[in-house]
């Protein structure tokens, strides 16, 4: 099935570069605030638009920086080892993945199996791009099932340290490894094995389409992570509504009582509140400002599920289709479609900063919820499914930057 192959990576030439933890940068399309990426080298100077449609002038950058050395070739191929260490909640975490070449496949294939819906703006924004630099500068990240195995088999092996540095509360340590024998033991076992994207959706569905104009490019940069690594976390995307009708209020209430139990919480006792009917139930925390938390948790999940028609038992089962397909658009009246076209809707990971806007008055309510689970994404993937929007936040981010794929 999935095929993978170790790579000559592209790296920045640190002694003319500079500083590494300088010179990475979250995924293009998380990035809020452009300030803090000043070094003149920084990925963002490639991956990122800076005017418009420079599309252009960044194929030629990159290509100055390899002339240059700015950015230098690897002497042999290898996977590289990552470990990522992180902070969340203020517990500490490490998240073990490996870069790798994987092969495109159509997902009607079903060897490369998506969870999420994509936009056309973005995608065509990355078309662009990609039609520049010819390659891969930021890893598509996917999940390996049963995969601790392999990346056992290359924390054995030996391997040449490339990287390791601190950046802000994460460290990352990146190891070449370039055993023939283990190359080939783990390419023979990921070939057993389908892969889910977990980020870099865009990105993967663009490389398809460039792969049809361009037939040799067949391969692109991946980032796997074993699907059962203890370090793998996903945060949920809680809903920001900037406005809602009265009778929608009143019908939450009214017709919501056939299917949800409502229970008045104290600001401080809601999130925890959440957690602990989430483990049984379908439970969302509604916050208005100058109102108590609403937690509104399912009656009987099977009579809640059965609402919603048109997908597999999977979807139903997911949170997220309860709040959207149920509680917004059945018993509200509203639409997620139309609250994204008038600008009513914003996804919000940040816990505190949600609480903080609806404090503000620039939203009127919000919904919190619990995160999707993996076992779910899978689930609904194997179906050939795509969640609603943001269902899932993975967390932390890989790093763009830390070794980019050869033209």
């Amino acid at each position: 099935m999935a095929e993978i192959l170790p790579f000559e990576g592209v790296f920045f030439n640190l002694k003319k570069a500079g500083n590494i933890s300088s010179l990475i940068a979250p995924p293009y399309d998380v990035i809020k605030e452009r300030s803090n990426f000043l070094s003149p080298y920084n990925i963002t100077k490639l991956t990122l638009s800076w005017e418009e449609n420079d599309y252009k002038q960044r194929g030629e950058l990159f290509r100055k920086w390899l002339k240059e050395e700015i950015l230098t070739v690897d002497s042999s191929p290898a996977f590289y080892l990552h470990y990522h260490y992180f902070t969340l909640e203020g517990k500490k975490f490490l998240r073990k993945g490996f870069f790798a070449l994987v092969k495109l496949y159509p997902f009607e294939k079903k060897v490369i199996l998506p969870h999420e819906k994509t936009l056309a703006s973005p995608k065509e924004d990355r078309f662009k791009l990609l039609k520049e630099v010819k390659t891969s500068l930021e890893p598509v990240f996917f999940l390996l099932p049963d995969g601790l195995k392999v990346v056992k088999h290359l924390e054995n092996a030996r391997k040449e340290k490339i990287f390791e540095f601190e950046k802000g509360d994460e460290t990352h340590l990146l190891f070449a490894v370039r055993e023939e024998e283990i190359i080939d033991q783990i390419v023979r076992e990921v070939d057993q094995k389908k892969l889910y994207i977990a980020d870099g959706h865009h990105r993967y569905e663009t490389s398809l389409l460039y792969s049809k104009e361009n037939p040799s490019f067949t391969h692109i940069l991946g980032y796997l992570v074993a699907m059962e690594d203890e370090g793998l976390k996903i945060l949920p995307a809680h809903r920001l509504i900037k406005s809602v009708p009265k009778t929608a209020l009143l019908r939450l209430f009214e017709e919501g009582k056939k299917l949800f139990h409502f229970f008045h919480l104290d600001q401080e006792d809601f999130i925890k509140s959440l957690e602990e009917k989430g483990r049984k139930h379908h439970a969302f925390a509604m916050v208005r400002k100058g109102e108590k938390p609403v937690l509104i948790v399912s009656i009987n999940e099977k009579k809640v599920e059965e609402e919603i028609s048109d997908h597999s038992p999977a979807w139903k089962k997911l949170d997220i289709s309860i709040l959207h397909s149920v509680i917004l658009e059945e018993i509200m009246g509203l639409k997620e479609e139309e609250l994204q076209s008038e600008g009513l809707l914003k996804y919000i990971v940040d816990r505190g900063e949600a609480l903080r806007l609806i404090e503000k008055g620039d939203f009127v309510m919000g919904f919190f919820l619990n995160p999707t689970r993996i076992e779910e994404v899978k689930k609904v993937a194997d179906r050939g499914e795509k969640m609603p929007g943001k269902a899932t936040y993975f967390y932390p981010k890989v790093p763009s930057g830390l070794v980019i794929q050869k033209p």
